[in-house]
């Protein structure tokens, strides 16, 4: 994006000359009144827009002059004689001198919006004038603003409803409260044998596991003096065997 990297200001109002290096950063200007101050920055935008000056040549000047030029190169120059022939010239990065062209004056000094004479319009007028310069449609945004306000007119009038409806009701002197004492204390004796059948539930499968732990103990012990028993006797039978053969 360009910006103005010089104002030069020649015999133009109360300048004689006057250069403005802001090498493309923004500046705040600070002078006595009538010292120049909108000469120096406005001369050429206002020209560039149309708006012409009472006298603009510096008294007893020949000739005097406005020029921008941009960090880009391009330079925008207004010449005025004591004769009142202007001439703008727009020069390209290139150096290629060209007249001031319309297109060219919107792009550099675009139409300002008068702030006066927007306040003195009407609405329908304004409207019109801010669809101008957003290039906003605002009809769909009408269309939404209008559901929303009908959405929140209905929800508002059954809001009403509702509160005539709660002012209709008879509200008792007194709210009696209830005693829930006996059913907290029965909830609480339902609690206590649960618990309790759960602890007999608990105790009885600990003695069925002991005793199933016992009998197969002694299944194990039986067959371990069987097995011993069976092992004599074999024993037995064969030392009878040796003495009788």
């Amino acid at each position: 994006m360009a910006k103005i990297q010089r104002i030069t200001v020649n015999n133009i109002k109360s300048i004689e000359n006057q250069t403005l290096n802001l090498k493309g950063c923004t500046a705040l200007i600070v002078a006595g009144n009538r010292k120049g101050k909108t000469t120096l920055l406005r001369s050429l935008f206002d020209r560039l827009q149309g708006v012409k000056a009472d006298e603009p040549l510096r008294q007893g000047a020949e000739r005097g002059f406005s020029e921008f030029i941009l960090t880009t190169g391009e330079k925008i120059r207004w010449d005025i004689n004591s004769e009142g022939k202007e001439k703008l010239t727009y020069t390209t990065e290139k150096e290629i001198k060209i007249p001031m062209t319309v297109e060219l004056r919107k792009k550099f000094a675009p139409e300002l919006f008068d702030l006066d004479h927007f306040l003195s319009e009407g609405p329908k007028k304004q409207v019109e004038i801010l669809q101008k310069i957003s290039g906003v449609n605002f009809t769909e945004i009408d269309k939404s603003y209008k559901s929303t306000y009908d959405e929140r007119t209905f929800v508002n009038k059954k809001l009403a409803e509702a509160e005539m409806e709660l002012n209709k009701m008879e509200v008792p002197d007194k709210i009696l409260k209830a005693d829930l004492t006996p059913l907290q204390d029965a909830y609480n004796l339902s609690v206590r044998n649960f618990q309790a059948i759960n602890e007999e539930i608990r105790n009885y499968n600990s003695s069925l596991k002991d005793d199933y732990q016992k009998k197969i103990e002694d299944h194990n012990s039986n067959m371990m003096n069987f097995m011993k028993l069976q092992s004599e006797k074999v024993n037995a039978i064969n030392f009878y065997k040796g003495i009788l053969s």
